[in-house]
């Protein structure tokens, strides 16, 4: 296998970067999807808890029951805000995950960038030798064969 340049270790180097921070965009994705999940079914505990006790209490409700009903609300409603809060933190770990990996792919291209510049110049000077190898040879070919005219005489 031929020895990598610096600049194409610095490419692969910088390749598993964007991978790693693709992986990190999947994975903070997959924990805040589960977060929304979660804050969403304890809203929707809730409504249902709401909505039975609604129904218990047309019936006639005890004092002791309003009061448990009540602490359980405030219990719940302080696990709904906990949760939020959770939410919005990983929105914006989930944004700062997007933006690194930003970060790393723009980085790629610019060594990618910098990589093909130094190969088209590499090409051109190779096509710069091979002409001056070519006129060369060609100013040979005439040499010889003004002296051959030259001889012929």
């Amino acid at each position: 296998m031929a020895k990598q340049t610096p600049l194409e270790m610095l490419i692969n180097n910088q390749k598993e970067k964007v991978d790693e921070a693709l992986n990190m965009v999947a994975i903070c994705q997959q924990t805040l999807n589960q977060a929304i999940d979660q804050r969403d079914m304890l809203y929707q505990y809730r409504i249902d808890y709401e909505r039975q006790f609604r129904e218990d209490a047309k019936q006639g409700i005890k004092p002791t029951h309003l009061h448990n009903y009540h602490a359980f609300l405030s219990k719940l409603d302080h696990a709904i805000e906990q949760q939020e809060r959770i939410v919005v933190q990983l929105e914006k770990q989930l944004e700062k995950k997007k933006e690194e990996w930003v970060e790393a792919k723009n980085q790629l291209r610019a060594y990618e960038t910098l990589q093909e510049r130094k190969e088209k110049e590499k090409q051109v000077k190779e096509n710069r030798k091979e002409q001056q190898l070519s006129d060369e040879h060609g100013a040979r070919k005439h040499q010889e064969r003004l002296q051959r005219e030259q001889e012929e005489k």
